[in-house]
Parts: structure tokens; sequence; C-alpha cells
């Protein structure tokens, strides 16, 4: 069982950080990111962008005040709080399922292939229930290098920017934005998994957030540039892939045994996917429960901080 949840993988701090980044990326990181830089602004764009990327740097200092053996956030909390973060926890590996499956779907609607989008999530459920967390962990890597390469290949063309500059009620959305995002890997067992798993270090947060933040000037670059959907489909279904399967291989730590491990993953996988027939959009499935995480994450962050060494 501890291997299904935590792998036995010898990776370097680089390979760690890949995964971690990968894992945070969600599919629809190149959708809003594109959204916001062309619709918001640039100064909007890089205050949104660089929060997203140095909070993984923040969760790795948060990390070095938690004890190498705790797994999980409810673990740290007093004894009324463990079933609501055990809940909670479970609740946001639940959104992450659904948020990526429905990226995956309007992948391939954009595409042209909207009735395929089944068969593809099918393969990502088949790879983790059969093989784990390591299976996950090797397809961020690969996925990661993928879409950065994609993304490279498509900015290699010359084309012309185009730049539109931010108002003050832009940027007041972005700093908002900001502050769920501070507030947002604290509450994720992809991230507690990781950190289990690879050890206590901040080395590979450290990673993590250089990678998120090259991964977020090529979305800048490719919003500017007017990259075509073709590209953005094949970007976001690598994205949202590799965050599908870390976020069931997530579910598989509330569990005790292989087992029951896979029952809750078949569960998850298949709520999530017939809540697909209501048509809701990424953003809105965001916004359900993006600003609901501030006070407990607040709450995590206060624990962790004032514990006693």
């Amino acid at each position: 069982m501890y291997n299904f949840l935590y792998g036995n993988l010898r990776l370097g701090n680089f390979q760690k950080g890949i995964t971690l980044a990968a894992s945070w990326a969600w599919g629809v990181s190149i959708i809003v990111g594109m959204q916001i830089f062309q619709t918001k602004g640039i100064e909007s764009f890089a205050i949104w962008a660089a929060a997203n990327s140095l909070t993984l740097a923040l969760l790795g200092w948060i990390f070095t005040k938690v004890p190498a053996e705790v797994s999980m956030l409810s673990e740290l909390m007093p004894a009324w709080g463990i079933p609501i973060y055990s809940a909670l926890t479970y609740a946001i590996q639940f959104f992450s399922v659904l948020v990526n499956i429905t990226a995956i779907k309007t992948a391939f609607k954009m595409l042209g292939f909207v009735d395929y989008w089944p068969v593809f999530v099918a393969l990502v459920f088949a790879g983790v229930f059969l093989w784990g967390f390591s299976h996950a962990v090797k397809g961020n890597i690969v996925k990661y290098s993928l879409w950065m390469a994609l993304l490279l290949y498509v900015l290699w063309v010359p084309a012309q920017v185009r730049l539109i500059q931010s108002t003050t009620a832009d940027i007041n959305f972005a700093l908002y934005g900001a502050l769920i995002l501070f507030c947002a890997p604290v509450l994720d067992q992809q991230m507690w998994q990781r950190r289990k798993a690879f050890g206590a270090g901040i080395k590979p947060f450290l990673w993590a957030s250089g990678l998120f933040a090259l991964y977020m000037v090529m979305v800048g670059l490719a919003a500017a540039v007017g990259v075509g959907g073709y590209t953005v489909s094949l970007v976001i279904l690598l994205v949202a892939g590799s965050t599908l399967a870390s976020a069931l291989s997530a579910i598989s730590c509330y569990h005790k045994t292989k087992n029951s491990a896979r029952v809750g993953m078949v569960l998850v996988f298949f709520l999530a996917a017939t809540c697909t027939i209501f048509n809701l959009s990424v953003i809105q499935i965001w916004v359900l429960y993006g600003s609901l995480r501030i006070p407990f994450a607040l709450f995590a962050f206060y624990r962790i901080l004032s514990r006693k060494s």
C-alpha cells in the first residue's frame, strides 16, 4: 500500500520540481492565463502569474515547519478540526478531478472531437488505478516536458505581439486572485502526498516555483502572439491529464488499503464525470469554491506556524 500511495522513485530535485509544478498546473491555467492577459492586461497577468508561481515556494517553506512523518493537513488540526479538514481536502480533490475532466472535455470540443473525451479520461484513470502514485509522477514529468516543448515550438514562429494595459479594477482583480492562489496549495492533498514521498526539503518546491514561472511566461507569450486553438487544446489535454492523474492518486491517501483506495478513485471519478452533464465552465467551477478556501487556509497557516518545535 505504501508504494501505491507514495511510490518508490529515486528522483532528483529537478524532477521532483517538475511533478510538483505539473500537478499544480490544472487544465484551466492556460485558458485563464490567456484570458487574463488578453482582457485584463499585462500588469494584471504579471501579478496573477507571479502569485501562481511563488505560492509553491511559500508552500515549501511552510512544509519545513511540519514534521516529516505528517502526510495530511488534518493530522495537524485540533480534534474538532480533523473531520472538517479531512472532508474539505477530500472535496478539493473531487473538484480537481471535476475541473480537469471538464477542461479535457473543453479541449476535445475545441479540436472538433467532443465525443472522444471519455476515452482520454478513461485512459488517465486506468493508469493511476493500476499503478498508483509512481504512474502519476512519471506521467507528470513526461506531460510537462511535452507541453513546454509544444509551446516553445509554436512560439518560435515570429508574430505580431499585442499588449493591453491593465486598469485599476483589473489589478484589484489580480490581487484578490493572488490571495486565493496563495491559500490554495496548503489545502491540496496532491502537495502533501508529494511532500511525504519526496521528503521534507524545500529544494523541490523552489524548483517547482521556477518551473511553473517558466510555464507562466510561455502562457503570457502565447496570449501575446495569439497562439491558435489547436495548440492550446493540446496543451490543455497535457496539463489537465497531468493534474487529473495526480488528483486521482491523492484520493488514495484517504484510504487504508489498496482495494479501498481504488474504490474511492472509481466513485470520485464517475461522480465527477457525471457532473460534466451540467456543462459548467471551468471558471464557474473555480469560482464555486475558490474563495471559500481562504479562511480554512489562513487557519492552517496559523496552526502550522504556531507549532512549537
